[in-house]
């Protein structure tokens, strides 16, 4: 039993620190060029009602993919990237960067409680980039590759701390909407820039056949 936690420890320190499973290992060494290009995100709400996106802090999300994806680009082997320099084996371009809100119904089922069969709206909220991807190479090889990360409201019939204090809520009864924590959107940006790697990655190996 200790050894399967050690084990299982050390997997989620290794995947921590790779920060990605499925990324590509490129198998030597390129340049990729990453194109300074301004790009403005766009805030997309279907919701009912908005909850996350009217206060989010777009240039915070923005900065946020960058610290991702550069952390990621350090700690990819054989890959150097720079910025703005025709003179590499490929380049790369943020085209697109998206914060959408949007929410879905569900139904509370438990017989026991005073809401039980009631629907509740709940919110997600989720960050999609898109990335053009060119072989300098092979100026025909271009792509789009895309990625997207999302968090959700969830429904919980968990004491919270009030109603421990006043001993409320000990046969679980009471539903409660559990919300998104404040700084989602910088996180999953931040995941999201790690992420992208993944097809990016993929893209340089293919071009090796």
């Amino acid at each position: 039993m200790r050894f399967t936690k050690l084990f299982a420890a050390l997997l989620f320190l290794q995947v921590v620190q790779s920060c990605i499973l499925f990324k590509k290992q490129v198998e030597k060494p390129v340049t990729v060029n990453l194109v300074d290009k301004a790009v403005t995100p766009e805030i997309i709400c279907t919701a009912s009602l908005a909850k996350y996106t009217p206060t989010v802090n777009v240039q915070q999300v923005l900065d946020s993919f960058w610290v991702g994806f550069n952390r990621e680009a350090q700690i990819t082997k054989n890959v150097t990237l720079k910025h703005n320099d025709g003179n590499c084996d490929y380049e790369i371009a943020l085209s697109k960067i998206q914060i959408v809100e949007s929410s879905r119904n569900d139904t509370i089922k438990n017989s026991a409680s005073a809401f039980n069969n009631k629907v509740v709206e709940l919110n997600t909220v989720e960050i999609k980039v898109e990335m053009t991807y060119k072989n300098l190479k092979k100026p025909n090889l271009t792509s789009t590759f895309s990625d997207s990360r999302n968090k959700s409201e969830k429904l919980t019939n968990n004491r919270n701390m009030d109603q421990m204090i006043n001993g409320q809520n000990k046969d679980h009864r009471v539903y409660r909407t559990k919300p998104i924590m404040d700084h989602v959107f910088s996180e999953l940006s931040e995941r999201l820039g790690h992420r992208i790697w993944v097809p990016l990655t993929r893209n340089i190996s293919r071009s090796f056949r």
